[in-house]
């Protein structure tokens, strides 16, 4: 890896993920296929905690895709070379909109979002947590506890959003038309961004609410 890295990468960057085609699709790698930088895919239950006691190698930190380090390496590669970090085609919310949507998301999400806030990260979907929890991590802690069937309790972490996305911008529209169909949007996006980073124990306890989201667009 370190052999075929470009002369100017700092990083070296990992991804640990159930397997490659779930790694290839998350919102995580987007941006770095975007900038072609070369991403190692791991997939042992063990590896994080390798990667994470490893921390460097040969002078060259070791950095998780999903990790905040990564959208602070990711924002530095986009300004440096003047890029946005969302498809500039398509309509974009007003920084007073994206001001006013985030601050309501963060008054609806509950205790699980400690803060909302727009992505520096270039992505094609609505929305992605970061600053969570190690799912490696939540598994050691549900593996203490006894292999529960219980629902580890999520860390609060930060929903970074896509502006530019349709999603968005129609939530933006639906929270001052019908805010509570606006308020399932929001939780839904969550939970879909929890699956994204591996977060969400049990993806059944979302149904009902997709459910009640499907009823209310057909109708």
């Amino acid at each position: 890896y370190v052999e075929a890295m470009p002369e100017k990468q700092e990083h070296i960057y990992f991804f640990c993920t159930p397997n490659r085609k779930v790694g290839i699709d998350s919102p995580y790698y987007e941006p770095f296929k975007k900038h072609n930088i070369n991403v190692m895919f791991l997939h042992h239950p063990l590896d994080e905690f390798v990667m994470g006691r490893l921390s460097e190698f040969n002078g060259k930190r070791l950095i998780s895709v999903d990790s905040k380090e990564a959208g602070e390496a990711l924002k530095k590669l986009s300004d440096e070379a003047g890029e946005e970090a969302v498809d500039s085609s398509k309509t974009v919310l007003t920084k007073e909109e994206t001001d006013e949507l985030t601050a309501w998301m963060r008054d609806n999400m509950g205790m699980q979002v400690k803060d909302v806030k727009v992505s520096d990260r270039y992505m094609t979907y609505p929305a992605i947590v970061v600053d969570f929890e190690s799912p490696a991590v939540r598994r050691m802690m549900k593996m203490m506890a006894g292999n529960t069937d219980e629902p580890m309790p999520l860390s609060p972490c930060t929903v970074e959003i896509n502006p530019r996305d349709p999603v968005i911008s129609g939530l933006f529209a639906l929270k001052g038309k019908d805010e509570e169909l606006a308020r399932k949007v929001a939780m839904q996006l969550l939970d879909n961004a929890l699956i994204a980073a591996g977060l969400l124990d049990n993806p059944q306890s979302m149904l009902k609410r997709l459910n009640e989201i499907l009823a209310a667009t057909v109708n």
